[in-house]
This record gives structure tokens, C-alpha cells and sequence, in this order.
């Protein structure tokens, strides 16, 4: 699940993991598709092992980034947004 922390820029940094990664060009189309959400920085891949992904995503909007997933990527990413954080299967 993601862990955010709030840094001292207003910018909150989350850990996303991303289950059921089946290849580096999937990886690097979600990676995209988040530098493409209004709000986010920096994304950078923290690990990628058996198919599972950490993603380090710096987020600055009042709006919560489980919500901006929600609206743009619901019908490609099934995303779970829990108190802890975000999840993402592809």
C-alpha cells in the first residue's frame, strides 16, 4: 500500500505498489501515464521484482491522487485506494 509523508515543499511523497507488471514497456506506459497526472512532480521506479513494482510518486494538489487515478485511469488499472494508501493492479 502507498505511505505518504508530508515534506516541507507541501509536496507528499507516496510509495505506490504496483501488482502484475508483465513487462518494462508496461512499466514504463504507467510511469508516463503518472507524470501525466495534474499534480505529481517526480516518479521515479524504486524496485521492480517478480512482477511487483515500488514506485516513489511526489504529489502536490489538494486533490487526493487516489481520487485523480480514480477519474482518469479506472477503466485501464483496477485501483484500490485504502486508508494506508493506493494500490494498483494492471
Amino acid at each position: 500500500m502507498a505511505m505518504a509523508r508530508e515534506r516541507s515543499s507541501n509536496a507528499t511523497d507516496c510509495v505506490m505498489i504496483v501488482a502484475h507488471v508483465q513487462s518494462f514497456s508496461e512499466m514504463n506506459g504507467l510511469q508516463s501515464a503518472l507524470r501525466g497526472v495534474l499534480g505529481v512532480v517526480n516518479v521515479q521506479l524504486m524496485s521492480l521484482k517478480a512482477g511487483t513494482a515500488h514506485i516513489e510518486v511526489m504529489y502536490k494538489n489538494v486533490v487526493p491522487l487516489e481520487h485523480q487515478l480514480q477519474e482518469l485511469y479506472a477503466a485501464r488499472w483496477r485501483i484500490l485506494a485504502t486508508q494506508d494508501g493506493i494500490k494498483i493492479w494492471l
